[in-house]
């Protein structure tokens, strides 16, 4: 059970978090108003986001909503490092949806582009996006509580998959496995982490399909990430 029905002593119990409480000062010194005219019709006031990995500036960063994910990655968090190419971005972290470059101008609010817990993980051109979704399965592999099957199991066999996938040992049925495996977690695990331990890779398999089937058909990793070519010869 989640804290909102089953918290302190057993009763219905608020949990807020720092940036919760951080707006509570501003909004009794100027008022209910003041704050909602921050941001956007849904989303009222500010969010903190992080942009981390591939960026000039990592940092912590306090902005309305409704500003877009390229005001925050070019104008606060200073570009993509090098002058390379943007790629992709993990949104809140390994539970959240990978988005690509079409997405640089969405809005970063309810009504657009949800910006979860704020975390930004970017991605530059020369990095893999399966080397990226065999990282969040080894979390989510290493954070499972093992109570529920779907989650235990399923965790597990992500991870074997994806491994298989940066050895280049994998099958091209390998994607089908993989969806079914997060489609049955999301409906069957009992809380939170199983439940959304596939969104990242079903979010970014339509973006990167070419990708994927560059590892489990042509055996290659196009950005040079994967060592396939070592291991294979190893195998051999």
């Amino acid at each position: 059970p989640f804290p909102p029905t089953y918290g302190l002593m057993g009763q219905p119990t608020i949990v807020n978090n720092v940036e919760t409480i951080a707006a509570v000062p501003n909004i009794i010194k100027n008022g209910a108003e003041w704050y909602a005219s921050i941001g956007t019709k849904e989303s009222k006031g500010t969010k903190i986001f992080s942009p981390c990995g591939d960026v000039l500036y990592p940092g912590v960063y306090e902005v309305p909503f409704g500003v877009t994910l390229r005001e925050v990655l070019y104008n606060m968090a200073g570009g993509i490092k090098s002058g390379k190419a943007f790629k992709a971005c993990l949104m809140g972290g390994p539970s959240g949806i990978v988005v690509g470059p079409e997405s640089l101008d969405r809005r970063l609010c309810s009504e657009d582009l949800p910006p979860g817990a704020g975390a930004l993980i970017v991605l530059d051109e020369d990095k893999c996006i399966v080397d990226l979704m065999q990282n969040i399965a080894q979390f989510f592999y290493h954070e499972s509580c093992g109570q529920c099957v779907p989650c235990r199991e399923g965790t597990k066999r992500m991870l074997e998959i994806f491994t298989w996938m940066t050895a280049g040992a994998g099958s091209e049925e390998d994607l089908n496995l993989l969806e079914s495996l997060a489609n049955t977690m999301s409906l069957s695990g009992k809380c939170g982490l199983g439940q959304f331990a596939g969104v990242a890779f079903k979010s970014s398999l339509p973006l990167f399909a070419d990708e994927y089937k560059a590892h489990l058909k042509d055996k290659v990793c196009p950005t040079g990430v994967c060592m396939m070519d070592k291991v294979l010869e190893e195998v051999k």
